[in-house]
């Protein structure tokens, strides 16, 4: 066992054995682009888990990946991890946005936090 000689990996091995130290650089990641509207998005769904974190023992976290259409915030009771559901956020055509459930049905008016709060509390009461 030697300590002082890094381990060569699978990749380096096969380039000693043609000659050719050199490997050819990873792929970049792609950057993060929202669509249009992301952005009021993400601040709806922020300003709503602050309000959800603040007003109730649920615990609320923003979930993004590389496209706006899988943004999402996750709440989960925290006294009952089984009742948990995910809350978008969807831009309607009057201009405004709205929160819905992940089936699709929708919550309420962005603007309106403090309702939204109180349907997510009614759906993920564990009755404790």
């Amino acid at each position: 066992m030697s300590f002082g000689r890094p381990t060569a990996t699978r990749a380096g091995n096969l380039a000693d054995r043609r000659g050719d130290s050199s490997l050819p650089d990873a792929p970049e990641r792609p950057a993060r682009h929202f669509q249009v509207g992301g952005d009021e998005r993400r601040e709806h769904l922020e300003a709503l888990r602050r309000v959800v974190c603040f007003e109730t023992s649920f615990i609320a976290r923003l979930v993004t990946w590389l496209d706006a259409d899988s943004m999402y915030l996750r709440v989960v009771n925290a006294d009952a991890a089984q009742l948990a559901e995910d809350i978008g956020c969807r831009a309607e055509e009057d201009g405004g946005y709205s929160f819905t459930w992940s089936w699709g049905d929708p919550i309420g008016p962005a603007d309106d936090l403090n309702g939204a709060v109180r349907a997510i509390r009614r759906v993920l009461a564990s009755g404790c």
